[in-house]
């Protein structure tokens, strides 16, 4: 796994939250009836949300009273519709901090409804719920790991066949790319289809990138990066066994 990926906090997720106009932080004043809280939950598509006495302008909150969702009232709802949700929320205990690793919690936040998270200071500003992280996973984690792992692919090639990068400036992605593609170096590799195919995702991919890391790209093409690292990594399995 990527050492990127592998340092991911949950922090990465409010921030791709933030990035891609996402709802930041549910939420329900504690005063409001359960038929609000119906609409709410109805609304936003979620399970539940912590229950709250107030909220700042700036969207932060001091403490969670509690937490409730459709387990909550989904027994009894038509004889509660008029009730404070207070009334039937139950103990918050779904508390995260920002700067927690994502590899770690990631399992615990799929199996829960919501998690409410804590800043530096102490201070809730946000919520996840397991459709975030999915939506992260597909969005940032899944291309960042085929944007690396194609790279490194490409370098590895390089090194194997004793291909000199100059070292200052430090190579980019196009340098590696023009000497990858080099005609003569590419007909050394033990490849048996058109280069120019290949070139051309390879050329896409530099777009996809430069957009990706520049937060430009709203949507990326996964099948075509995941069928040029397919193809990359049969030419480095060629390579090796040489």
């Amino acid at each position: 796994m990527d050492r990127e990926v592998a340092n991911l906090k949950i922090k990465d997720v409010i921030d791709y939250k933030i990035n891609n106009d996402k709802p930041l932080f549910y939420h329900i004043g504690r005063d409001k009836s359960v038929a609000e809280l119906v609409a709410y939950l109805t609304k936003n598509k979620i399970q539940a949300c912590p229950v709250i006495e107030e909220i700042s302008d700036e969207g932060i909150v001091d403490d969670i009273d509690g937490e409730i969702g459709w387990e909550e009232i989904a027994r009894n709802i038509v004889n509660i519709l008029n009730d404070p949700v207070s009334k039937h929320m139950k103990k918050p205990n779904h508390t995260m901090f920002d700067s927690e690793s994502l590899l770690k919690t990631n399992r615990v936040i799929r199996k829960k409804r919501i998690f409410y998270i804590q800043n530096k200071d102490k201070k809730y500003y946000a919520t996840i719920i397991p459709d975030d992280l999915l939506s992260f996973y597909t969005e940032i984690v899944e291309p960042f790991s085929y944007l690396r792992a194609i790279e490194t692919i490409v370098k590895e090639i390089l090194i194997k066949y004793d291909v000199k990068m100059p070292e200052e400036p430090k190579p980019t992605i196009f340098d590696y790319n023009k000497a990858f593609f080099n005609r003569d170096f590419f007909s050394k590799l033990p490849y048996n289809l058109p280069r120019k195919p290949l070139a051309k995702n390879f050329t896409d991919i530099i777009d996809i990138r430069n957009g990706f890391f520049h937060h430009r790209v709203k949507e990326i093409d996964i099948k075509l990066l995941k069928d040029t690292w397919v193809e990359l990594k049969a030419i480095l399995n060629e390579v090796h066994k040489k």
